[in-house]
Parts: C-alpha cells; structure tokens; sequence
C-alpha cells in the first residue's frame, strides 16, 4: 500500500530490517506512557523497550510505519 509519492507501508519484519541497517533502537520518549519513535542506542530523549511493546503501541495507537525511498522510517496514523 502506497501513501503519497514517496511514503510505502512496511511491515514488522522490514521494519526490524531497515532499524538493524541504520542501528536503530524502538523507543518509548521519556515523559510520556506511549510516545514511540526510532533512536539511536544510548538516547537520552527516549527510553529503549522491546519490539512486542514498540509494535503493542503501534496497534492500539492505529499508526503505522511507512518507509520512504531513502529507507528512513516515518511512523504515521494508518491511512
């Protein structure tokens, strides 16, 4: 599923993939229950947790994750 131009829904598989690739980390952002976003290990904007939780929240929250040609991850509400 395509949104806009430049933005592809992805999947948890190639989600994981294109985090590992730019080592990243799934992250809660500190002061907030449920604020998700990628980072880089050792950021201290955002606290790390595992992918169950990461994608939990991207479930009960209706987002989704969309790639762009690059292969940066933009976390988005699902369209």
């Amino acid at each position: 599923m395509s949104v806009g131009r430049d933005l592809e829904k992805i999947d948890e598989e190639q989600i994981k993939e294109i985090a590992e690739e730019k080592d990243l980390i799934p992250g809660i952002i500190k002061g907030t229950e449920d604020g998700i976003q990628f980072a880089n290990p050792g950021s201290e904007k955002v606290d790390e947790t595992d992918w169950d939780t990461f994608f939990d929240i991207i479930d009960r929250k209706n987002l989704a994750v969309y790639s762009t040609k690059e292969g940066w991850m933009k976390i988005m509400h699902e369209k």
